[in-house]
């Protein structure tokens, strides 16, 4: 999967932001989350769905954002990432 490989790269990622539902083939949004997260600790991880019923069952490794998001509303979850103290 190419986000894996760009977590993999070793490049700066300043954040996640995960779509919960991916696409056939791929892995579950909160299980692609959760691998980044384990690959990149410190960095931040944002969820987002528009079926907050196939979250009942994961412990989420970020904020989510429930569909639709307008703009102004994703910029500051997006910013707010940055202000929050780092996850040790």
């Amino acid at each position: 999967m190419k986000a894996l490989t760009e977590v993999d790269s070793g490049r700066h990622i300043d954040a996640f932001v995960v779509d919960v539902a991916m696409p056939r083939g791929n892995p579950h949004g909160v299980s692609l989350a959760l691998m980044m997260q384990r690959r990149r600790p410190h960095t931040p991880i944002l969820l987002m769905t528009g079926f907050p019923e196939v979250l009942d069952d994961y412990t989420l490794p970020g904020k989510v954002l429930f569909k639709p998001i307008d703009l102004d509303t994703l910029t500051r979850e997006v910013e707010a990432l940055f202000q929050a103290p780092p996850v040790h």
